[in-house]
């Protein structure tokens, strides 16, 4: 008997940007904007930048595009790799709204993961 029913398979909506690193790299990128968006919350800029972000969603490629092309410079601040990181989230719709819900929640510890099931509920 044919099922009429079709079935489509589990999607997965973690930013595919981040599913390309090594773990480590993922992890310590992870850390450090867990860290800014605690900053970012101390200062009472969390709301301002997380709206900014949906904001610019359109056009976040371009801001990948600069943190490419100042890459070199950013490196004194922070490794080249997770500067590299960043700019993958910023490529891809699903790693900016990773970006947005980390900022918004700074205090919570959503994960990766954790971001991925919520999308797809």
């Amino acid at each position: 008997m044919i099922n009429s029913k079709l079935e489509t398979p589990p999607q997965n909506n973690t930013p595919s940007a981040l599913l390309s690193e090594p773990p480590a790299l993922e992890q310590r990128l992870e850390q450090r904007l867990r860290q800014w968006a605690r900053g970012l919350r101390r200062t009472g800029l969390s709301d301002v930048v997380a709206a900014m972000l949906e904001a610019v969603g359109p056009i976040s490629l371009l801001g990948a595009q600069v943190l490419w092309i100042a890459q070199p410079t950013l490196n004194i601040f922070m490794p080249a790799d997770e500067v590299g990181g960043l700019a993958r989230l910023l490529e891809t719709e699903s790693g900016l709204a990773h970006l947005r819900s980390i900022i918004i929640d700074a205090d919570s510890q959503v994960t990766l993961t954790d971001s991925a099931e919520h999308t797809t509920e």
